[in-house]
């Protein structure tokens, strides 16, 4: 599981066909996987990840004078290829993904920065970008 922050609040959708995103992991002894808010999922090929917490979004603040939206409870995913690129750096790799059709998801931005985001419930991994 991750969370992710925005300046806005985003309306929770349900996906009407597969979306396409990309997700960047972690690679090590052959493993992909996501460690984000210190939790631990291994990515495996066409099997649907589903995130067994609570989906949700709460507003916070930050360092105590930025509010910010924070949504909890899935897995972060970038819109395009380019975004996923500049986030990888290392051993890291990029999967084609897609958010399942019928899944809860939320759009946005990363931290309301420049790269546009998914914040999904599911996720089926396709193929290795790079």
């Amino acid at each position: 599981m991750s969370c992710q922050a925005s300046r806005t609040k985003m309306k929770q959708m349900i996906a009407k066909e597969d979306i396409i995103c990309y997700k960047v992991v972690d690679n090590n002894f052959g493993k992909m996987f996501s460690f984000d808010e210190h939790c631990y999922t291994e990515f495996k090929f066409d099997k649907c990840h589903i995130c067994d917490e609570r989906f949700y979004q709460k507003i916070e603040t930050c360092h105590g004078y930025n509010e910010y939206v924070m949504y909890y409870g899935g897995y972060l995913s970038y819109r395009d290829f380019n975004s996923a690129l500049q986030h990888k750096y290392g051993d890291k790799k990029v999967l084609k993904c897609i958010i399942p059709m019928g899944s809860k998801y939320y759009e946005g931005y990363l931290q309301s920065s420049y790269w546009p985001t998914y914040y999904s419930k599911e996720l089926i991994v396709k193929e290795i970008c790079v």
